[in-house]
């Protein structure tokens, strides 16, 4: 007798390039063998984490994605959906303002 397959989905965290559009929708790429784009068509439920290269303040992103089919053989494969938006600022005082948005 065989024992059930089980999947483990675990969060993880990569460094990619982005675009937008005027809907809010975030555009990503992601090789279709990649564990990301793998979790990701079996969970679309995603965060994403966009910093200030200054470190004065992140934009943090909760949403779904879902594939698309890339412009060209670079062109981006992911749509993200927002459904919530959180700014985080840091002060001139240190003192972090947060702000949330739902979409």
């Amino acid at each position: 007798m065989s024992s059930p397959l089980h999947i483990t989905i675990s969060p993880g965290a990569a460094t990619g390039n982005y675009t937008t559009d005027d809907d809010l929708n975030i555009y990503i790429s992601s090789r279709p063998d990649s564990l990301k784009y793998q979790n990701i068509l079996r969970n679309s439920v995603v965060c994403l984490v966009i910093d200030s290269q200054t470190r004065e303040g992140t934009l943090q992103v909760q949403g779904y994605a879902k594939t698309v089919k890339p412009a060209s053989k670079d062109g981006p494969n992911l749509v993200i959906k927002p459904k919530f938006l959180t700014i985080l600022r840091k002060e001139a005082s240190g003192r972090l303002d947060r702000i949330t948005l739902s979409l």
